[in-house]
């Protein structure tokens, strides 16, 4: 019989929730793919998954929300670079929005008499 450490279910179950709601989970991207040095970050992944989730575009992270479950279920090798920010493999054709910067709000200044 197989045994699991919390850690790996905790990453198993993620990943099915962050498939079935069909969004990308930057944190399980983050310890599975990152932290074991098999992909790189994304620079803001949250702004990246919300510029990215349909809309008139129709851009979404579909092939990487289904890599990064493969990754965390099989070969995380094998399927993190697909699951990446420049994917490589099956997911290179999905492109991805950039996210929108939030504008910065300047520091009032008072005047020097």
């Amino acid at each position: 019989m197989a045994r699991f450490t919390v850690l790996q279910v905790f990453l198993v179950l993620g990943a099915l929730i962050g498939a079935a709601e069909g969004s990308f989970n930057c944190d399980l991207y983050q310890t599975t793919c990152v932290a074991s040095s098999l992909s790189l970050a994304y620079e803001n992944c949250a702004a990246t998954v919300v510029a990215n989730t349909g809309g008139p575009d129709k851009h979404n992270m579909t092939c990487r929300v289904e890599h990064l479950g493969r990754a965390v279920n099989s070969d995380a090798t094998l399927h993190c670079p697909h699951a990446a920010p420049n994917a490589t493999g099956p997911c290179a054709s999905e492109l991805l929005v950039a996210p929108i910067a939030s504008p910065t709000t300047a520091s009032p200044t008072t005047a020097s008499p």
